[in-house]
């Protein structure tokens, strides 16, 4: 019986310290380097009118432990422009604020911005924003 217990108490402290080495090596090796985590990727801005402006501003942190650099910023068309934070100290946060002209387009659309940067994980990344778009009402009261 007491063999049993020993045993038992053995094999519990051999796992739980396992565990503890395994949970110490993933958080040491996932943040190793600039590291780029969105608090969003997409944003539904629901309803808008013709030829008006969208406006959307994605929040990002350095989650890494060196310095966060962004080299680029795309959209995926002209209607769309990004502006970012390009230089994000370890545990900072920046932001991307993005424009959208809705022009003449009717219904349902997306515009993606890519994100360059040297995040040891994911170099490119996307944001989305995306929404429906409506006509836009002539002085008669017609559309």
């Amino acid at each position: 019986m007491l063999i049993k217990r020993i045993f038992s108490l053995i094999l519990v402290s051999v796992t739980v310290l396992s565990c503890n080495v395994v949970l110490a090596q993933d958080s040491t090796n996932a943040a190793q380097g600039p590291k780029i985590k969105f608090a969003e990727t997409s944003y539904d801005f629901g309803t808008a009118l013709q030829e008006t402006q969208v406006k959307h501003v994605f929040k990002f942190r350095n989650v890494g432990t060196d310095t966060l650099k962004i080299a680029q910023v795309q959209t995926s068309c002209g209607c769309t422009a990004a502006e970012s934070s390009r230089i994000i100290p370890p545990q900072k946060e920046g932001q991307i604020d993005v424009t959208f002209n809705t022009g003449s387009r009717l219904g349902k659309t997306s515009k993606s911005v890519y994100i360059h940067s040297n995040d040891v994980e994911a170099p490119k990344r996307s944001v989305v924003i995306h929404g429906t778009i409506t006509a836009k009402e002539v002085e008669d009261g017609k559309k």
